[in-house]
């Protein structure tokens, strides 16, 4: 029988590798970046700074996807409200404009959580998702870090293995542009859904961050690429993937143990934290 060369051997990324035949380098040698196979540690800088250098670093802000229908109006179409109720909050809403019209709904008693979530979930065509004990079983640092999270007001709740699928719970708004980014990192479908927001921001509260590194004022390409290389290094990563989520870069590293990166101009929240071995927190000086 013929072996599976291809699947012993393996072709390095970078168009500047040293070797320059199809299939020259011991595939275990190397490591992945969003799933494309690099040979070695140069190689791997390369590649990590065109990649920076084109996509963009931290501080290029991204413009929020809106929704298309007001709450107000949602809440109207699903017959939750009254035309009276709606005006009543509207103009209520003109004196104190920092006040959603959905919280004034609830405080006038025209609506409750319940309500809000469904008419939210029409605004953003996405399904309601009951947050039950199961759902908040979920570990999910293995999905997306504690200060993504906290971050952008999001939780996940669900994940089907078999079509890997993850389901992304939003209390407000959903936002798409993160999705999208979500499922490149992962290399997985994102379902956005709608949870009340009261026990979503009490789930939120209750994370606690696992082997996070949160680097908010590094922001130039040359440093980002410097530092994912040390750790990568440090930790014998044996696969990489990248997002730009939201104005933040976010590198999961998988390797003697995973580690996420968050590099962001935005203020993140949570505390910087190094992770061991010791010696990577040389690579922040």
């Amino acid at each position: 029988m013929v072996p599976n060369v291809a699947g012993i051997f393996a072709r390095c990324r970078n168009d500047r590798c040293a070797s320059r035949l199809p299939y020259v380098h011991l595939r275990h040698n190397g490591l992945t970046l969003n799933d494309t196979w690099v040979c070695g540690v140069e190689c791997l800088e390369e590649q990590l700074s065109q990649l920076f250098h084109h996509s963009g670093t931290p501080g290029r802000r991204s413009e929020p996807v809106r929704s298309r229908l007001p709450l107000g109006l949602a809440l109207l179409s699903r017959g939750f409200i009254s035309p009276d109720a709606l005006r009543a909050a509207l103009r209520m809403q003109q004196e104190c404009p920092e006040v959603r019209v959905g919280d004034i709904l609830r405080n006038m008693g025209a609506v409750n959580d319940s309500q809000i979530t469904a008419a939210r979930a029409t605004q953003w065509r996405c399904p309601v998702f009951p947050l039950n004990e199961k759902s908040l079983r979920l570990n999910v640092n293995d999905f997306i870090p504690a200060a993504l999270l906290w971050k952008h007001s999001m939780l996940p709740v669900h994940f089907a293995e078999q079509n890997r699928s993850l389901y992304l719970a939003f209390g407000c708004e959903v936002h798409y542009p993160v999705i999208r980014a979500i499922e490149r990192a992962l290399g997985a479908t994102v379902v956005p859904c709608m949870v009340d927001d009261m026990p979503l921001q009490e789930s939120l509260s209750a994370l606690a961050p696992e082997n996070e590194v949160l680097l908010p004022s590094i922001t130039s390409p040359e440093d980002i690429t410097r530092i994912t290389v040390g750790y990568a290094e440090t930790l014998r990563a044996s696969s990489i993937r990248t997002a730009s989520v939201g104005n933040d870069i976010w590198i999961r590293l998988h390797g003697r143990q995973r580690v996420d990166l968050i590099f962001g101009s935005d203020r993140l929240i949570g505390e910087t934290r190094n992770v061991e071995p010791p010696e990577s927190s040389a690579l922040l000086n």
